[in-house]
Formats: structure tokens, C-alpha cells, sequence
């Protein structure tokens, strides 16, 4: 099972979950490895837990930020995120990591890089056997994840569903409380809607004049 999505639209928040819920092994699809490096996290997404498991059914959980891909028999699960929390969080984090000019401003990111966004949506959401919205899974998380589990045609036992938004909450992910906000962090913030402490009028503009229409396809 392939699991995409523009980076930074909690891939591998989500791509972790959905482990744990099938009970799979997750790996990386671009860099096969030892994923996660902590073993607090990593003892719950390669398999062999208590609870039913999907692989045979459903194959490994493998993350890609990839365009491209040619398909054969896997399911592919889609992750979007509002386009505006994307181009924030992505901002902070290449800042962060030195792959942005440090003059770079974030209006100067946006135009940068929103089209790679609208092309990479654009691309897979015709595709995908199952679409997972961020803010879903981060506001409804049960309901989110139950949906998957009818779009993949799976049968798993709800309580493993509410066990994994224990196993997998951003305290745990990050050692923080959502909305203690470390720009040094992978899990940076984990809030829905934190474009808006950031974005200019012009930025709200440039936005919708570009990413309008799909926005609203996504119901954002």
C-alpha cells in the first residue's frame, strides 16, 4: 500500500497510524530503512502487534512524497492538507534545515512553491483508492480512520482505531502539547489553521487566484 502526499501534510503522522490500525510493517519508499529512528515509535509500526493484521491483504505502508509512480496492484491512500498550512509549515521547515535563502520570505515560498502542490494533488486524487484529509484526521480522528478502513474494505476492531490516537498523539510524537509551537521540530506545531497568524491579504489572494477552485474541490 503506497501512501502519498505533498511533504509536510503529516505523511508520516498518518502513514504511522495507519500502521498501527493494519497492524503492517511501514517503511519508506524512497529510503527503505530502519523508520522510524525511535524505538518508542518504531515498536508499533513493523508488525507483529497483539491485534489483527492486514499485510497480507493490504501490503506494507509505504510513504512517498514521489509525483510519479507506476502503479500495478497497490492500493494507493492520498493525504491533503489546506495548501495555506502546507506552505507555512513546509517554510518553517526548510528554514529550518537551511534548504531556504535565509532571506527568503514567506509570501516569495508561497509562489515558489504552491504550483507544485496544485500539480501533485492534482495528479493523485483521481488515483487514490482513499483520500485522508489532515484536518480529518487530526479533528475526527475516529470517524477518519474508521472511513478508511471502509474504503480499503477492511474490518478492523474500533478499539484499535482509538488506541492508536493514544499511541500516535503529538504529546507523544513530540514531547510537547499541540500548539507549543518548536520551528527546530519535525512535529513543528500539529493546529489546523495556523496560516492564519501568518499569511498577508496578498498571500490570501495569490492563493485563491491560483489554488481557488481545487481548494474548494477539497472542501477548504
Amino acid at each position: 500500500m503506497l501512501l502519498l502526499g505533498y511533504p509536510k501534510s503529516g505523511n508520516t503522522w498518518i502513514a504511522y497510524m495507519i500502521s498501527y490500525i493494519f497492524n503492517t510493517v511501514y517503511d519508506d519508499y524512497d529510503a527503505p530503512g530502519i523508520h522510524p529512528k525511535r524505538e518508542s515509535i518504531r515498536k508499533y509500526v513493523k508488525g507483529g502487534l497483539l491485534h489483527e493484521s492486514f499485510e497480507d491483504k493490504l501490503g506494507r505502508v509505504l510513504k512517498t512524497h514521489k509525483k510519479n509512480i507506476e502503479l500495478s496492484d497497490e492500493k494507493v491512500v492520498y493525504i491533503v492538507r489546506d495548501p495555506r498550512d502546507v506552505m507555512v509549515s513546509y517554510f518553517f521547515y526548510k528554514k529550518n534545515v537551511g534548504l531556504n535563502d535565509e532571506n527568503m520570505q514567506l509570501d516569495q515560498f508561497i509562489v515558489e512553491n504552491l504550483p507544485a502542490w496544485v500539480e501533485h494533488v492534482s495528479a493523485w486524487k483521481g488515483r487514490a483508492d482513499a483520500i485522508i484529509r489532515y484536518e480529518d484526521a487530526t479533528e475526527m480522528q475516529f470517524d477518519c480512520f474508521l472511513k478508511l478502513c471502509n474504503d480499503l474494505d477492511v474490518s478492523v476492531d474500533e478499539s484499535v482505531i482509538k488506541a492508536a490516537d493514544d499511541v500516535f498523539s503529538f504529546k507523544n510524537m513530540s514531547n510537547r502539547e499541540k500548539g507549543d509551537e518548536d520551528n527546530a521540530s519535525f512535529y513543528r506545531k500539529g493546529v489546523v489553521g495556523d496560516w492564519k497568524t501568518y499569511f498577508s491579504a496578498s498571500d490570501n489572494e495569490y492563493i485563491e487566484s491560483h489554488a481557488g477552485e481545487l481548494m474548494r474541490e477539497l472542501e477548504y
